[in-house]
């Protein structure tokens, strides 16, 4: 979720750059924006949400969006979007979401077609519709969008809302890839390693890992975390896993955080400390790790 997040502000940033070539805001900005000004409305909208050149303020934010998309403004209706699905200022409301990512979708931003399908598979703010995310996933993807690639590649992958078809999916994953997504870097990965609709090859699995986690993919690092922890396929080497765990619980990957707690607490790659341990068990029990919780009632920790 983290990571999708990221993402939603990066697209915030570059709805704000592509159409603002100035950071600085002026106030001859706010006033066109208060004569109705759509561009104006929407630049001082994506200021405010990405904080380019002012301080972050998601309310003014959400008022400014809201007055250019209610005008029919796609950018200005996909970042209201954004606002909604992730509860930036406000609580979490999808079904807000839903309703301004298909209204800027229906005007073709790539962006909202992809987070408009995302929606329809996994019913957020409406009912699950496969067909409908597939519908919206090849729309985005036939213009070279990697994330809907990526997503629609899984879709095949599994046969949800399309036949199964493990070439059509890894081509797709593989396209997404190629441009260097870590999410579709991380589950070609995993196609390798697992031989998903094909034979299993661990070096392409180890080496796409690596490019996944070079992006700070969480998942990715847990993975290579595992792999060198237990000396899967790569030489066993208790201080990379370590390395690569610490990357990832930094990014609140629960997994990598018990594994962590585990290494504190027995010496693995690091010298055992009791305290860290126990740190990293908390952090992991929060984040919804049972492993974790149940290290926390059954172990004893030294101060």
């Amino acid at each position: 979720m983290r990571f999708f997040l990221l993402i939603f502000l990066c697209v915030a940033v570059f709805f704000y750059v592509s159409f603002n070539s100035e950071t600085k805001r002026t106030d001859a900005l706010y006033e066109r924006a208060e004569t109705g000004d759509v561009m104006a409305q929407k630049q001082l909208g994506a200021q405010m949400l990405s904080g380019g050149g002012v301080v972050q303020n998601y309310a003014e934010a959400e008022r400014w969006l809201r007055q250019a998309a209610e005008q029919g403004d796609a950018e200005a209706q996909g970042l209201l979007g954004v606002i909604y699905q992730n509860g930036l200022g406000q609580e979490v409301d999808n079904h807000e979401a839903f309703k301004w990512f298909k209204l800027s979708a229906e005007q073709g931003l790539l962006e909202s077609q992809s987070f408009l399908a995302a929606m329809y598979e996994e019913g957020r703010g409406t009912t699950i519709n496969y067909e409908e995310a597939v519908r919206w996933y090849s729309l985005a993807a036939d213009r070279d969008y990697a994330i809907a690639q990526n997503s629609l590649g899984m879709m095949y992958i599994v046969g949800r809302g399309v036949p199964q078809d493990y070439a059509k999916g890894r081509e797709l994953i593989r396209t997404a890839a190629a441009r260097g997504y870590p999410r579709a870097l991380y589950n070609l990965a995993y196609i390798n390693e697992h031989g998903v609709g094909g034979d299993v090859d661990m070096d392409n699995a180890i080496k796409f890992y690596k490019q996944s986690a070079t992006q700070d993919y969480a998942d990715a690092q847990y993975r290579l975390a595992m792999l060198h922890l237990e000396g899967l396929h790569v030489e066993q080497d208790s201080e990379k896993a370590l390395t690569f765990f610490s990357q990832a619980a930094a990014q609140d990957h629960a997994a990598a955080s018990y594994e962590l707690g585990q290494m504190y607490l027995h010496g693995r790659g690091v010298q055992a400390q009791s305290q860290q341990a126990q740190n990293y068990f908390n952090k992991a029990c929060d984040l919804g790790e049972e492993r974790a919780c149940d290290a926390l009632q059954s172990t004893t920790f030294t101060q």
